[in-house]
């Protein structure tokens, strides 16, 4: 639907419905760790997402990375895209920020997360990765699909 001044927008319009889905984080063993996750449509171009890993015993990572939901595809044609990382380092009550990005050219992937040094997140970057440590991924996106 186009808007056009003086026409009524309702929030409806412009967003769909969270979707629940399972997170596909790259480089992880689960264990006994939990992964969920959702998104939604913004417009016909853009998405949200939310998706959190909690590490439980048994987990295990490599470079972080995350496969967007349903098959969605990231525009990778016009800017360089990144969502917000948090890692949530339990036993110490310390958390960390970053960016993840999304792999060149675009595409279904974000492949590595970022901060605050260059080196990308993994097996014990920004922490060593335990149970009950969480990782965070949330933003928005602009697609293709």
């Amino acid at each position: 639907m186009a808007a056009y001044a003086g026409n009524i927008i309702r929030a409806g319009d412009a967003f769909s419905g969270w979707t629940p889905f399972t997170p596909v984080f790259a480089n992880v063993t689960v264990g006994a760790g939990q992964v969920s996750g959702y998104w939604r449509r913004v417009g016909t171009n853009s998405i949200d997402v939310h998706a959190i890993f909690v590490f439980g015993t048994g987990s295990a990572v490599g470079t972080l990375g995350l496969t967007l939901p349903g098959g969605l595809s990231g525009d990778g044609t016009a800017f360089t895209q990144t969502m917000s990382a948090f890692a949530w380092d339990n036993s110490a009550a310390t958390g960390y920020t970053g960016r993840i990005k999304l792999q060149a050219g675009g595409g279904t992937f974000m492949d590595r997360i970022y901060g605050p040094s260059s080196v990308g997140w993994a097996a014990t970057v920004p922490i060593t990765w335990a149970a009950n440590d969480f990782l965070l991924i949330e933003g928005s996106l602009r697609t293709t699909s």
